[in-house]
């Protein structure tokens, strides 16, 4: 979901402004937990207003975004994605652009952005307008949090397995390739140039942690689950990478059944009937039985 500046502003705390440095914190009036989030600020212009109106005609359906928004925050990408980078790189004024004044509407803008880094951590209720702070974050987002991906090298072959799973049946739509460019942003490669890459090696999964191991896969089966197609390619290719990390079966199971799990708790978050999780359930493959029950302990959590 988006929000304005208007919607976030009961949990702004403090918001400080250094040259193009912006820090803030957040707070909900139900917690005494704060989060810190610090972006660099850039300049709103027609060019951002184009890329913003080039980023909505991509976008997918609800629990898509939510999914590239995470996967934004575990590579180190902005949520916006990458077609707005690139145009934004190209149209950067030369100069020092570091000692520049900032407008309130830049400000607002940057806050905003700043909030996108730690709102999985809120709950909003867009009928009354109130925010709830999670109280203890589902077993997908404890996983993200004991064991993130933290290391470009990391990060470098998590957006291998990210392209190699959406390239599994041979191509990659246009659509698939807009949606990867919302995370994957032009540091770690372009799209053709991660294809181009050979294929990733046990020896190269045994320089990560085995708890990140853990994450990257569970992360890219989120994603293949989301496109709520996942055909016999994509779950061989999966199944291999948990191969070659060397990741127990049942551990693998594991870390699937959390993925579908955030699938749904997402959904239910923000406002998806029970039928339409129901129905995206039997897409991901998950029981009605387990939809169910993933459903009520979401509830319970955040009650």
């Amino acid at each position: 979901m988006e929000y304005t500046y208007e919607q976030i502003q009961v949990l702004i705390i403090k918001q400080e402004v250094d040259g193009p440095n912006l820090r803030c914190v957040f707070q909900g009036e139900d917690s005494e937990k704060i989060f810190e989030s610090s972006i660099i600020l850039r300049r709103q212009n027609t060019v951002a207003n184009k890329a913003k109106t080039i980023v909505k005609r991509n976008a997918f359906y609800f629990l898509r975004r939510q999914v590239a928004m995470t996967l934004s925050t575990v590579m180190g990408t902005g949520y916006v994605g990458r077609t707005a980078r690139s145009i934004m790189y190209q149209s950067m004024p030369t100069g020092n652009s570091a000692n520049a004044e900032f407008s309130e509407a830049d400000i607002k803008a940057g806050v905003v952005k700043a909030f996108m880094k730690v709102a999985d951590n809120f709950i909003y209720n867009p009928a009354t307008g109130e925010w709830k702070t999670k109280k203890e974050g589902s077993l997908f987002e404890q996983q993200l949090r004991k064991a993130p991906v933290e290391s470009g090298f990391e990060r470098d072959l998590l957006a291998r397995m990210l392209v190699a799973v959406a390239a599994a049946d041979g191509r990659i739509a246009p659509e698939e390739r807009d949606f990867l460019g919302t995370f994957i942003g032009p540091e770690i490669g372009t799209i053709d140039s991660l294809m181009r890459r050979t294929q990733i090696s046990p020896i190269e999964f045994e320089e990560t942690g085995l708890q990140t191991r853990d994450t990257m896969l569970m992360l890219s089966w989120v994603m293949a689950l989301t496109d709520n197609d996942l055909d016999a390619s994509e779950k061989a290719l999966l199944e291999g990478f948990g191969q070659k990390m060397n990741v127990a079966l049942d551990r693998q199971d594991e870390l699937i059944r959390w993925a579908k799990y955030y699938i749904i708790e997402t959904g239910s978050a923000n406002g998806y009937s029970r039928n339409e999780l129901y129905n995206i359930a039997q897409g991901i493959e998950l029981s009605r039985a387990e939809a169910e029950r993933c459903i009520i302990r979401h509830m319970k959590r955040n009650s």
